[in-house]
């Protein structure tokens, strides 16, 4: 099973990380959701929406602008982080099931600085 969480603002990805209301966990198997839930961030520090996601089994976190610091942190900890995506998070997700994600969904301006790393792999 693959587990993906979307770092939101309303129902779209926060454009921003750092600025996220919620995450939104998503568990999948074979290409299919089998499970989802929504993790209020609210009062919640940047430390400790980090932890959550090994705490829900994150395996990638799909948002938007994000820090070097704040992606490093979470890569460290063994989690894909594709940033610098924008857009309504169920086409968000629509996309990254098919492989288009950062070919349809990069934040404007900034397809050079997109970043979409591997476990384990520091390469931007």
């Amino acid at each position: 099973m693959e587990t993906i969480a979307f770092s939101l603002w309303g129902n779209r990805i926060s454009p921003v990380f750092e600025s996220s209301s919620q995450l939104h966990i998503v568990g999948l198997e074979y290409s299919r959701i089998i499970r989802q839930k929504t993790v209020s961030l609210h009062g919640l520090s940047r430390m400790s929406v980090i932890e959550a996601l090994p705490q829900n089994g994150v395996d990638t976190l799909i948002c938007g602008a994000i820090t070097n610091v704040y992606a490093r942190m979470i890569e460290a900890q063994g989690i894909e982080v594709i940033g610098f995506i924008s857009g309504e998070s169920r086409d968000v997700l629509r996309a990254y099931l098919s492989g288009t994600i950062t070919v349809n969904f990069s934040m404007p301006g900034c397809a050079r600085r997109r970043r979409r790393r591997r476990r384990g792999n520091n390469k931007i």
